[in-house]
C-alpha cells in the first residue's frame, strides 16, 4: 500500500532521551595542533585559489574556487600544511584543508567591517559555517520563501545534551540570532522546540516555546513538524517546500553571537560519550581531529571499537581518529568492540518488532527485502522508503541484526544520484 503522506497513524515511542552528566559549562579544550576543515567538492574541477603554506587568520573565509563557488571558514590561525580530497559515505568526496595552528592567535577582521548589516549576504558570505550549520540556502530560496522558522533546542539522538545546553545557558545570544535571522529570511513566525522539563525556563526571546516529549525520537524534524505544527512533510519534498525551516539552536546562538562580538564564531559544543556510557559537554575548535578530543580525555580507542558521530540512533560510524570534529557534530560517543552487536546477512524473520515500533508506520519488513535486493525504486514507489524519518528504531531491535538504517540512506543516496543525472541529462 502506497503511503501519500509521510506518516500513518503514529505508535508509543521509546528510549528516554536523557543521559546522567554535566548541564552547566562545557570544559573548554586547549587549541589542536592542527585542524582539518571539509568542504564537500563538485564535480567540477578547477584551479585551486589557495595553496599550502598560505597562512591565514581565525575566522578568514577561504575561497577554494571561484566558480562554482567552494570556501571553507578558518577556525585557527596559522599555516596551510595540505590541500586533499578524502572519501566520505556513498561515493561524497569532500576538500581537507588541514592548517598548522601558529601560537598566536589572530581574528581576521573582514567580518567586523561587514558586520554593521545583518542581511543575508553578510550572513551567507561570513556564517554558513559557524557551529551548528544554519540552512542559509535555504532560508534565501525565493522559489520556496519560509513564514515559519523553528529553532531546534531538543536534542534528537540519545546520549546527547549539546542543544539543551546551548539553549539554558545562551538566552541572549539566541534571542538576537532570532530577530537576525527572522529579518534576514522574511520569516513571519519563529518558534522554539524544547524539551518539556525545560520549557519554563526560556521566555522573551522572540519565539513561541513549544513543548516536545523527552522520548525519544519526538524531536526529530518530521516528528516536530506534525506533533508541534500539525503538518505533514510530502514525501521525496524537502522541508522549505512547506513554508518552514529547521536551525539549530546552536547555530542560532552562534549567529546572535557573532553580531555582538563582531567575531565570527569557530568553537563547538560536543557531547563525548565514553565506552562506559559516560558522557561529558565540551568545548571544541571546529576541524579539531576526533583523537585529539579523546587524548584529552583520556579514553583509548582500542581494535574493533567503534567510533560514531552523532549518537547511537541516528549516528554514523567513522574509521578514523583522524576525521574532524564538523560544524554540525552534536555528538560524538565510543563503543568498546568487545561488547558491540554487530550487524549480520541473517534473513529477515518477521518477527514485526519493527512494524510495531515504525513512527511512520512502514511494513519495514516488506520495504527491507527491497533495499537488500537494491530494488531501489520500487520500495520508493510501493513500501514507503521516503516515509522513513531515519530515526534507527527498527535496526535497534531488529532480531536478525540488518542494518536497516544504513539501506535506507543508500537507498535514498542512490535514487537521489539517478534523480540528478537524469535531469542534467534532459
Amino acid at each position: 500500500m502506497i503511503q501519500k503522506s509521510l506518516f500513518g497513524w503514529m505508535k508509543p515511542r521509546i528510549f528516554t532521551q536523557r543521559m546522567d552528566g554535566p548541564m552547566d559549562r562545557p570544559e573548554t579544550m586547549p587549541l589542536p595542533r592542527k585542524v582539518v576543515l571539509r568542504v564537500e567538492k563538485t564535480v567540477e574541477n578547477g584551479p585551486l585559489l589557495v595553496k599550502t603554506g598560505d597562512t591565514v587568520q581565525t575566522g578568514q573565509r577561504l575561497e577554494l574556487m571561484e566558480a562554482p563557488s567552494v570556501a571553507v571558514t578558518a577556525t585557527v590561525t596559522g599555516t596551510i600544511s595540505a590541500i586533499e580530497t578524502v572519501a566520505g559515505d556513498f561515493g561524497r568526496v569532500y576538500w581537507a584543508v588541514v592548517i598548522d595552528t601558529a601560537a598566536e592567535e589572530v581574528f581576521d577582521d573582514r567580518f567586523a567591517q561587514a558586520a554593521h548589516t545583518p542581511d543575508m549576504a553578510t550572513l551567507k558570505a561570513f556564517l554558513s559555517q559557524v557551529p551548528g550549520l544554519p540552512p542559509l540556502s535555504a532560508l534565501d530560496a525565493p522559489e520556496h520563501p519560509v513564514h515559519t522558522l523553528v529553532v531546534a533546542a531538543a536534542d534528537t539522538d540519545l546520549f546527547c545534551l549539546t542543544r539543551q545546553q546551548v539553549a539554558g545557558t545562551r538566552e541572549k545570544d539566541i534571542a538576537k540570532g532570532i530577530a537576525i535571522l527572522k529579518a534576514a529570511s522574511g520569516a513571519k513566525e519563529a518558534i522554539i522546540v524544547l524539551p518539556q522539563d525545560i520549557i519554563q525556563n526560556v521566555g522573551g526571546i522572540g519565539a513561541t516555546p513549544r513543548a516536545v516529549s523527552t522520548e525519544f525520537p519526538s524531536a526529530l524534524p518530521e516528528l516536530v513538524l506534525r506533533d508541534v505544527l500539525g503538518m505533514e512533510k510530502p514525501a521525496e519534498k524537502p522541508f522549505e517546500e512547506t513554508g518552514v525551516c529547521f536551525v539549530s539552536v546552536e547555530a542560532v546562538a552562534a549567529i546572535g553571537c557573532a553580531f555582538t562580538q563582531k567575531r565570527v564564531p569557530v568553537d563547538k559544543v560536543v557531547t563525548i560519550t565514553d565506552k562506559a556510557g559516560r558522557g561529558k559537554l565540551v568545548r571544541v575548535r571546529i576541524g579539531t581531529p576526533i583523537q585529539a578530543v579523546f587524548d584529552h580525555m583520556g579514553i583509548v580507542v582500542e581494535e574493533a571499537d567503534r567510533i560514531i558521530l552523532g549518537g547511537p540512533m541516528t549516528g554514523s560510524a567513522v574509521f578514523s581518529t583522524t576525521h574532524p570534529i564538523l560544524a554540525d557534530t552534536d555528538a560524538i560517543m565510543i563503543q568498546d568492540g568487545g561488547t558491540l552487536a554487530l550487524p549480520t546477512d541473517y534473513p529477515c524473520i518477521n518477527c514485526g518488532d519493527c512494524i510495531r515500533l515504525c513512527p511512520a508506520n512502514i511494513q519495514v519488513n516488506m520495504l527491507v527485502r527491497f533495499l537488500e535486493a537494491s530494488q531501489y525504486q520500487t520500495a520508493a514507489d510501493e513500501y514507503d522508503l521516503y516515509s522513513c524519518v531515519e530515526c534507527g528504531l527498527c535496526a535497534f531491535v531488529c532480531a536478525s541484526k540488518i542494518p536497516i538504517l544504513q539501506y535506507v540512506r543508500l537507498a535514498k543516496y542512490e535514487l537521489a544520484r539517478i534523480q540528478q543525472a537524469e535531469a542534467a541529462n534532459a
